[in-house]
């Protein structure tokens, strides 16, 4: 058991499982979709949660962490110059 100079909250723990509640978690694992999940994330190297988790850990580590559109960023063009082009006329 861990003592109260770990990281682990054993009071809380204790609060939500008992030896047979933890043993029937973890007979039962994990489902297919639960997997994907786990295995794309740590394929991308992506936080796995909610996305107001997500955006948490953005906010705290100051850092994008959500994927971002695909391709080159876009440039905010001023077409007002081609309005000067009078094509039709």
């Amino acid at each position: 058991m861990l003592g109260s100079s770990s990281s682990l909250e054993m009071e809380m723990w204790n609060k939500r499982w008992s030896v047979e509640t933890w043993r029937e978690y973890l007979a039962a694992g994990e489902m297919e979709p639960e997997i994907a999940a786990i295995r794309q994330c740590t394929h991308t190297g992506r936080p796995l949660g909610t996305p107001e988790f997500v955006h948490t850990l953005e906010q705290t580590t100051l850092r994008r962490l959500v994927p971002q559109k695909g391709g080159r960023p876009g440039h905010g063009m001023d077409h007002r110059e081609q309005a000067i082009l009078a094509f039709g006329k």
